[in-house]
């Protein structure tokens, strides 16, 4: 696990506020830049393991729940490098 102090990095809390951003347009090719081809996507009614199994379920909720507005809030890194990053 990274130990650096990850609240003030702004160049994470910036990738995060563009993904909030992108994912309230519903369009899923627009967070495809942000989202690792073998990513795991917890939900809360399973995980989704890669691109394929994420779009699918994004896009049943975007169906489903209409006019939503995507926040995120209380961000607690896992791991954050150059490379990559897992929050919860």
């Amino acid at each position: 696990m990274t130990t650096k102090n990850l609240k003030n990095n702004t160049e994470l809390l910036d990738f995060i506020k563009q993904y909030e951003k992108l994912t309230n347009k519903c369009d899923f090719d627009l967070l495809i830049p942000f989202i690792d081809e073998n990513a795991i996507y917890w939900f809360s009614n399973g995980t989704y393991y890669g691109i394929k199994e994420i779009r699918k379920v994004v896009e049943e909720t975007w169906k489903n729940i209409k006019n939503e507005i995507y926040t995120i809030s209380n961000i607690q890194w896992l791991i954050a490098t150059k490379n990559e990053g897992v929050y919860i």
